[in-house]
């Protein structure tokens, strides 16, 4: 896995998505894409479309958000569709930074990590319970919890005009196992 790709562009290369992959747009009103965009898979009950630039691609899996939601999703291609569509493992958390963040093993959380022309926020981390799935330089990252713990993550914000970073903030992560929270 890496960063979101456009939706588009993952049908287009289909044949060679064999795994989990990311993908991000938003929750199309009423389920209906936005006209001119290109449509992929027939919308069924419980399900519900995602809609990017490039195109609108039906998901099942988990429930829909509410229209008009950014959301970043982990999902696969549904097997033995002849029309290319998702299913969707997890929405990725949307995370404040502020020590409360809680994932799963193998489950994603997405962190704001504003930065401007002058100045860079970016994260380091203590120890190898979560690792950095996407970093959008001057936006936000994603990462991923890879072993139950609690990790501390410090942001750093580096000034254009000065040598060292500085330290912006430090919180914990914790990332539960994956098995243990299903009982």
């Amino acid at each position: 896995q890496d960063s979101p790709r456009p939706i588009a562009y993952l049908v287009s290369q289909r044949a060679f998505q064999t795994g989990t992959f990311l993908i991000q747009g938003v929750r199309s009103k009423d389920d209906r894409p936005t006209a001119g965009l290109p449509i992929y898979g027939a919308i069924g009950p419980g399900d519900w479309m995602l809609e990017d630039i490039s195109g609108a691609i039906r998901i099942s899996g988990i429930p829909a958000p509410e229209p008009g939601r950014r959301v970043i999703l982990a999902a696969q291609f549904t097997a033995g569709d002849p029309q290319p569509s998702l299913k969707v493992l997890h929405m990725v958390a949307s995370g404040l930074g502020d020590g409360t963040d809680v994932i799963r093993v193998g489950e994603h959380l997405h962190l704001p990590m504003p930065s401007s022309k002058s100045t860079s926020l970016y994260p380091e981390f203590s120890g190898d319970t979560a690792a950095i799935e996407a970093l959008f330089l001057h936006e936000s990252v994603i990462l991923r919890g890879i072993r139950p713990g609690i990790v501390s993550v410090k942001v750093f914000e580096q000034w254009w005009n000065r040598a060292a970073p500085e330290l912006h903030g430090e919180f914990k992560l914790t990332v539960k196992d994956r098995e243990a929270s299903r009982k």
